[in-house]
């Protein structure tokens, strides 16, 4: 199932032209010696697996967390901006079960997975779409019947495979990588796309800058142009070592505006914000959920720009990689989540290494 919950990246690879720990907050904490139990070396070995199985468990992510950042239209809109949030929705699906298997794979915690799988059971609904509600439907369906059947293994020890014969969760991710592929809405073409995110022509105004984070971060927080502000925040995430808890890039987020440059932001600073604060090891926390709460404003700031202008069709293939980038996953290749698309881009110069 790990290869067919992942087809989800489908979406972005049809167009694969475009693609391009948890750290202790604060300082030590000094504290009163507790009194140490003696043990016997065979009491401490069984001590360390009961903590490591713990930790395991404690890593599955609720339903809440996965399937809570959906679009509704408050108004109605033209097809394309429909469209778009229908692909957007199923998407949230898609993504928040590739999660759910990944965290099972390795955690082995059926009964979380089953709760995560009853809560997106409860928002199935919210697709307008009856075809692709339908084949949801039957995919959650079937996966709840697999994980019911499915005797629960020691927390820790990571399945080699999944669900592989599971026909209908097959079938939900084949028709939405057909039905929502990007050339249905595009006639962009790919040389386009590239050439549009080519930063190295900003070279000579971004490599002062990248010497001094700290001035960058305070010329970005006062910028007024949201196209430059964006492009300061996505040098300023792609240097080494930077706080991803700076200010600005939740305000651009949030702004609900568009640039060119806030989807490749978004996606760096989620892999940077990780990496930084929760670890990388499959074993880390990983928090989709204030992830995907950014994604939904950055989707929603690209859908303002098509509501203003639908013919930007750089927009819409930003709004579907937004839309259909996978989560984190404790499983597979870290910065290859979402088909590559959060390695460092190339700003045409040699970005400085912090001192250590």
């Amino acid at each position: 199932m790990r290869k067919k919950i992942a087809a989800i990246l489908v979406l972005v690879s049809v167009f694969a032209f475009f693609a391009c720990s948890k750290k202790e907050e604060g300082g030590p904490v000094k504290a009163e010696p507790a009194p140490v139990e003696k043990r016997s070396v065979s009491e401490e070995e069984e001590a360390a697996k009961a903590e490591e199985k713990r930790k395991v468990v404690d890593i599955t992510e609720s339903g809440e967390e996965l399937f809570s950042h959906f679009i509704t239209l408050e108004k109605p809109a033209d097809k394309l901006v429909s469209d778009l949030v229908e692909v957007y929705n199923c998407s949230v699906f898609a993504t928040g079960l590739g999660s759910i298997n990944a965290n099972w794979m390795r955690a082995g915690n059926s009964k979380a997975a089953l709760e995560a799988l009853n809560f997106a059971k409860s928002r199935t609904n919210i697709l307008k779409d009856k075809e692709m509600k339908a084949l949801l439907d039957a995919a959650v369906d079937e996966y709840e019947k697999y994980l019911s059947g499915t005797k629960t293994p020691d927390p820790g020890v990571e399945k080699k495979g999944g669900p592989d014969d599971l026909k209908a969760v097959a079938a939900f991710y084949e028709k939405l990588s057909e039905k929502y592929s990007p050339g249905n809405f595009v006639k962009l073409k790919p040389e386009e796309f590239i050439k549009s995110k080519d930063l190295k022509r900003f070279k000579d105004e971004l490599e002062p800058l990248a010497k001094d984070p700290q001035k960058l971060s305070k010329k970005a927080a006062a910028e007024k142009d949201f196209n430059k502000k964006s492009l300061y925040a996505l040098l300023l995430i792609s240097l080494s070592g930077f706080n991803s808890r700076d200010a600005v890039f939740e305000e651009i987020f949030k702004s609900h505006k568009y640039s060119p440059y806030t989807q490749k932001l978004w996606n760096l600073w989620r892999g940077g914000d990780q990496a930084q604060f929760d670890g990388v090891s499959s074993n880390s926390i990983i928090e989709n959920g204030r992830y995907n709460s950014m994604r939904r404003e950055v989707a929603l700031g690209i859908l303002e720009e098509l509501k203003r202008d639908p013919g930007n069709e750089f927009a819409v293939i930003d709004f579907i990689m937004t839309a259909t980038a996978d989560n984190i996953l404790r499983t597979g290749a870290f910065n290859s989540a979402d088909g590559g698309t959060t390695s460092v881009p190339d700003f045409g110069f040699k970005l400085p290494v912090p001192e250590l």
